[in-house]
């Protein structure tokens, strides 16, 4: 039998309304909830292909919480930060037709303006073939006609005082939420940063929880440097120069060089003109941030960029990419939560698990150039 508040539960919810329930249910779980209201903030998560379901138990999170997580995995991951192209609500997957960076033409040049003709000699030649397409493998072993991004959940866990929950009122509601999200925004980034990298295994073209990863991908179709050494001071500007003229200009100028920390030990002195640190810059976001300069291009360092950690000749401990080529599908709400009070009830705490779905890859392979110890 329905309670009195069930009855009076209005059908048509307003984006206020939700929010009212999202926040209700971080703060205070589902044992004040009712029913009817649980029913309709899981049912805002459900939708058609264009807005796939989430998860099973997950909740919307509230609009606080979504927005600042959002801008700070933006804030946070240096591919979306320099340019990478993110697609939103794509539903069960994404296909990618994926275009190379040059196409088969036959090439004239302008003859003898004293040739005979009306056009003073300048022959004219139309396409001898359509473009060509270029792939990225998913896979090592055979690439396919064409790339497909399932986006897949993350998880991430965050853990909060019971206390501080039950103390967070209509004045303090939103910094809190504010709080969770960049606590749990950090872990996502973490996250989409090493399936960006080095990806989770090795993907195929056919549904799997497997991301493949820019590095696994430059190695499939050869896209890697020569061997720069495993040595301390080994790294040397004309080695470096070389990875950077596997580059087109245009693509070195969007370039961002992407580093285990451990490879600036193994820089040689001869870089020392082309290295300095704590260049200021402001982007996008009106953020103010310090970054490290390789020849003239910003450089990150991430300490996932080998899964091992070891330092040995043969492995691929950093890139230089340009990250405009890079493509990131999500799907369904920006970030669910379900609150797991069970887990965490000895210690008068809260546990949240918080999802995104996404999928990514390098949609030119001929943007990057792995290095290669």
């Amino acid at each position: 039998m329905l309670d009195e508040a069930e009855m009076n539960l209005p059908k048509g919810l307003t984006a206020e309304d939700v929010n009212h329930l999202a926040r209700k249910h971080m703060v205070h779980g589902e044992s004040r909830m009712s029913n009817a209201e649980l029913r309709a903030l899981g049912e805002q998560s459900q939708g058609t292909s264009t807005n796939a379901n989430i998860q099973q138990g997950f909740y919307l999170a509230p609009s606080t919480f979504s927005k600042e997580c959002v801008i700070k995995i933006r804030s946070l991951n240096p591919f979306r930060t320099n340019g990478a192209q993110v697609f939103k609500n794509v539903g069960y997957s994404l296909r990618i037709p994926v275009v190379a960076t040059d196409i088969s033409v036959v090439s004239t040049v302008r003859t003898d303006v004293t040739a005979t003709g009306g056009d003073g000699g300048i022959s004219m030649t139309e396409f001898a073939s359509s473009p060509t397409f270029q792939t990225p493998p998913r896979t090592v072993v055979e690439p396919v006609a064409e790339t497909i991004l399932y986006p897949k959940p993350r998880y991430v866990y965050i853990r909060a005082s019971r206390e501080l929950l039950e103390d967070a009122n209509g004045e303090n509601g939103v910094d809190l939420e504010k709080l969770l999200a960049n606590m749990a925004a950090a872990a996502f980034a973490e996250q989409e940063l090493i399936d960006l990298v080095r990806g989770a295994g090795s993907g195929t073209a056919v549904t799997s929880s497997s991301i493949m990863g820019i590095i696994p991908q430059l190695a499939a179709v050869n896209r890697v440097s020569a061997a720069l050494g495993a040595t301390a001071a080994a790294i040397t500007s004309t080695k470096l120069s070389l990875v950077i003229e596997a580059l087109s200009s245009g693509r070195f100028s969007r370039s961002m060089w992407m580093v285990q920390p451990r490879f600036l030990g193994h820089l040689a002195s001869s870089l020392d003109p082309f290295f300095y640190n704590a260049t200021q810059h402001v982007d996008a976001e009106g953020y103010h941030t310090s970054c490290m300069n390789l020849f003239g291009r910003p450089m990150y360092v991430e300490p996932e960029m080998l899964a091992t950690k070891a330092w040995t000749a043969g492995t691929r401990p950093g890139m230089l990419i340009d990250p405009t080529a890079v493509v990131i599908a999500e799907s369904g709400p920006p970030v669910a939560l379900r609150r797991l009070d069970e887990l965490a009830a000895g210690t008068g705490e809260v546990l949240f698990q918080a999802v995104r779905r996404y999928d990514s890859c390098l949609a030119d392979t001929t943007a990057g150039l792995a290095l290669l110890l």
